[in-house]
């Protein structure tokens, strides 16, 4: 069962995954229904199932930084969806190359991967009919990115997905009705 059109351009679901309970975005374009994982750290049956269930068809995944709770799955699900990665910031290969390790080491399924696209600050992204500004933002890790559309009205971190002024969602079900 397909979701009616909205009048907002874009939505989110938030999905915790992995042990560590990191916040997976699952963000799309309501027009086209096209959408992309943001920092998909796990716990891939749970992500299909809630794109699925949303009826969103996944076109790439974004990573916003290479620590393994954020993107240890990334290249495993992008092989079995058949679609890029972009993201993060180059300086982040350091996590990246490191995964299978870091993932040992927390108990998180873990594989490193090279992006279709590294994100560098001023690039856009695209989303369905969407375009968003890529920010870095070097802190959390040396090259943490963040995106937002170019009104701002919405941004991607690596911990949340926000609309301005409220959060997005918490669940497939809550973004669902609202």
């Amino acid at each position: 069962m397909s979701e009616a059109p909205s009048s907002q351009p874009l939505r989110a679901a938030i999905i915790p995954v992995t042990p560590l309970q990191q916040n997976c975005s699952l963000i799309w374009c309501t027009r086209t229904m096209r959408g992309a994982f943001v920092d998909p750290g796990g716990d891939l049956p749970k992500l299909k199932a809630a794109a699925e269930q949303m009826g969103v068809t996944i076109e790439k995944i974004l990573v916003t930084h290479g620590h393994i709770d954020h993107c240890g799955s990334a290249g495993i699900l992008a092989e079995e969806l058949g679609v890029p990665i972009e993201g993060p910031h180059e300086e982040d290969l350091f996590w990246i190359a490191r995964l299978h390790e870091d993932g040992q080491k927390y108990g998180v399924p873990g594989r490193p991967f090279t992006p279709d696209r590294w994100l560098e600050d001023g690039d856009q992204v695209t989303l369905g009919e969407l375009t968003f500004d890529v920010r870095h933002c070097p802190g959390h890790t040396p090259a943490m990115s963040f995106s937002t559309t170019p009104n701002r009205s919405w941004r991607w971190s690596a911990t949340s997905c926000s609309r301005a002024r409220s959060a997005a969602g918490t669940s497939p079900a809550a973004t669902r009705s609202s």
